[in-house]
């Protein structure tokens, strides 16, 4: 009987302790289960300050990229490894090693779309235009009398027939053609009104000619590296080609940045990372939902090369997030007049290895670049004909490679060495 009692009181305790154990799990808030994921995901190395940039710096804003891949009828977006930086009201360039090479006198400074140089207005500097060209090269500047591409191809979503269409915007007109997505894009869903495409205030992921997540979606950014932002209840997260979400929703768009000038986004994920932003403080993810930094900054920009720009308080500086950027980064010559930006002494990373590469040239058309070295893989892009790629290593009949802003695989069948 003892024995009896013994094991009802034990059997007791335990359901006492199962019941505690579930309640204290249900009165979890939102915010501490987001905070135990954050801190699982967390990386354990920080960006490390390389340089710290002084002077009356107002702003240090992306040079984005979107150039349009007819192969693929996508829209590629990167960034420069230069960016635009504002003092007294007027734009320049301040380069990837935190040099000031083209002197803030502009109204405004832009990427070329479909190029790698940019245009900036000069109006007060040349009377003869109110543009001038800077060369992403060497940086030259020299008045700009050509004409540069504006046509912009989008993918609408006709919410009555549920329908993909794909549309071409140039000089005020919109075209129709039929053209399916190749890749994963973002779509806006639209209502027809007097015979044109009316905007419904909803977006999508259209993927592998299915729309995967329906038009639940208040806002989105371009599908980039793996992901794209969208928005939903007010708050931004980000999505990837399988309809997951990778980053959680809750946070901001940032202030001022949109790829074609539109409502403010997100930054898009480039490089492996993404640097996000909630209520004025900035911080850096990785495209896969692990946390680099906490929200710290007062502003940054996206990572380009393992490198960006920061404001923490009211000190600006280049940071580095610790891979071959270090001893790969290009070299400028600074402005020889540049007296509003002065660099610390501090030293540079330099004991980074440069991996050796060989040039390849592309033997077919239609050659994919896939984010693993299997035929099952995500399609990254589409690579035409005589296409020259840099290739790092190859294993098991695939060669590695970074090309345009993207990091996958090629099947060394379809290449042939230079």
């Amino acid at each position: 009987m003892k024995k009896n009692g013994c094991i009802r009181a034990l059997s007791l305790i335990i359901c006492l302790m199962t019941v505690c154990g579930v309640l204290a799990s249900c009165s979890k808030t939102p915010d501490d289960t987001e905070k135990q994921t954050a801190s699982a995901n967390s990386s354990t190395t920080a960006p490390r300050w390389l340089k710290t940039i002084s002077g009356s710096i107002q702003s240090i804003e992306p040079l984005v990229r979107a150039d349009y891949n007819e192969s693929t009828k996508h829209y590629e977006i990167s960034y420069a490894d230069c960016f635009k930086i504002k003092i007294n009201g007027k734009y320049g360039i301040i380069d990837y090693n935190g040099n000031i090479v083209v002197e803030p006198e502009y109204d405004s400074i832009v990427a070329i779309r479909g190029r790698d140089d940019f245009l900036a207005d000069s109006e007060s500097k040349y009377s003869s235009t109110d543009k001038v060209y800077i060369n992403y090269n060497d940086f030259s500047v020299e008045p700009a009398y050509n004409s540069y591409n504006y046509t912009r191809y989008e993918y609408l979503w006709k919410t009555r027939g549920n329908e993909l269409i794909y549309v071409k915007h140039e000089y005020d007109d919109t075209e129709e053609e039929n053209v399916n997505a190749y890749l994963p894009e973002t779509i806006r869903g639209v209502t027809v009104k007097d015979g044109e495409y009316v905007s419904d205030g909803t977006y999508g992921l259209y993927v592998n000619e299915k729309n995967v997540m329906g038009m639940i979606y208040s806002g989105a950014g371009f599908y980039s590296n793996g992901a794209a932002a969208f928005k939903s209840n007010g708050v931004w997260g980000y999505i990837d080609s399988n309809g997951k979400t990778v980053i959680p929703f809750g946070y901001d768009a940032v202030k001022g940045y949109s790829v074609f000038g539109d409502e403010d986004t997100p930054y898009e994920c480039y490089d492996g990372y993404v640097a996000v932003t909630k209520d004025g403080k900035f911080g850096f993810m990785t495209n896969e939902g692990a946390t680099i930094t906490e929200l710290t900054y007062d502003w940054a920009t996206p990572v380009v090369g393992g490198r960006a720009y920061v404001l923490n308080g009211n000190k600006w500086g280049l940071i580095s997030f610790g891979d071959s950027a270090d001893a790969s980064a290009r070299t400028t010559v600074p402005s020889t007049e540049n007296t509003t930006a002065e660099l610390t002494t501090e030293p540079q990373h330099t004991d980074v290895q440069n991996d050796e590469t060989d040039t390849y040239l592309v033997n077919t058309d239609g050659l994919k670049l896939r984010a693993e070295s299997n035929t099952d893989s995500e399609v990254l892009m589409i690579l035409d004909y005589g296409t020259e790629v840099e290739i790092d290593y190859t294993e098991d009949g695939w060669a590695h490679t970074h090309y345009e802003g993207y990091e996958g695989w090629l099947s060394l069948d379809y290449l042939d060495k230079e």
